[in-house]
């Protein structure tokens, strides 16, 4: 039997979605990490003192040293991955049937910055929770740039902000608000990350997480992603400030 095999399933139906458990209980989860790291040490050890066929003892019992690893963070990435993307289908908006259009848009608008600010909160409980060779926190805190990135920008009308003028002074400043928040985390939680910055941002489209050839995450990708998205919102947030100047200076 495959002793990695046995102990994955254990934890994965334990916690049902790994995810979920971290938010729910951060410090079981740093446990099951670090087990799991334990695991990984004495596999490791394991393979170094008996090869890779293992002793005679073990072979007669049939046991073989798995990957446990991989698979939750498989997982787990993928838990990431849904839970950023359900956050915006879905977040609680308010009653819109008797709201005019421009009260339906405001409603949308804070729904939006409401949920985006519990993801961004999110990053900092999840990091704890991992060792960072693992890149959960990379991982997420991708997830959350992108899934932000793309709502933001199709409250404001896209790239260039074609719906900015329609904003309040107040929409303006929590606009403000939020993307300077999001900076902040980031910078604090991903310093080598969020200092890398294109000279030129693309509205186009988020490179892919994922190698068009392989179901592995790349991480590469996972980063580039995250770089494009920090940008992205960095420049929302310059055209924001500047229709809050010509707003205030009328």
């Amino acid at each position: 039997w495959n002793l990695g095999d046995q102990i994955a399933n254990h934890i994965l139906s334990a916690t049902s979605s790994p995810l979920d458990f971290v938010l729910k209980d951060p410090a079981g989860m740093k446990l099951i990490t670090e087990a799991v790291d334990a695991y990984d040490i004495a596999a490791t050890q394991y393979k170094d003192i008996c090869g890779e066929s293992g002793s005679d003892i073990f072979m007669t019992q049939n046991l073989n040293f798995t990957d446990i690893r991989t698979d939750l963070v498989a997982q787990i990435y993928r838990d990431l991955e849904h839970r950023s993307s359900h956050a915006f289908t879905s977040m609680e908006v308010g009653k819109l049937e008797s709201k005019s259009e421009v009260g339906k848009q405001k409603l949308i608008f804070q729904a939006v910055l409401k949920t985006c600010t519990r993801l961004t909160n999110e990053i900092e409980i999840i990091q704890k929770c991992f060792p960072a060779r693992w890149m959960v926190d990379v991982q997420w805190g991708s997830c959350v740039a992108h899934q932000c990135c793309h709502q933001i920008k199709q409250q404001i009308g896209g790239g260039y902000g074609h719906n900015l003028p329609k904003f309040t002074i107040t929409q303006l400043l929590q606009l403000i608000s939020w993307t300077e928040r999001y900076h902040e985390v980031m910078t604090r939680v991903f310093p080598d990350i969020t200092i890398k910055q294109y000279e030129d941002v693309n509205f186009g489209g988020n490179p892919h997480y994922r190698d068009n050839n392989s179901e592995k995450l790349q991480n590469e990708h996972i980063v580039e992603s995250f770089i494009w998205s920090n940008n992205v919102l960095w420049e929302i947030q310059r055209m924001t400030q500047e229709e809050f100047l010509v707003r205030t200076q009328e």
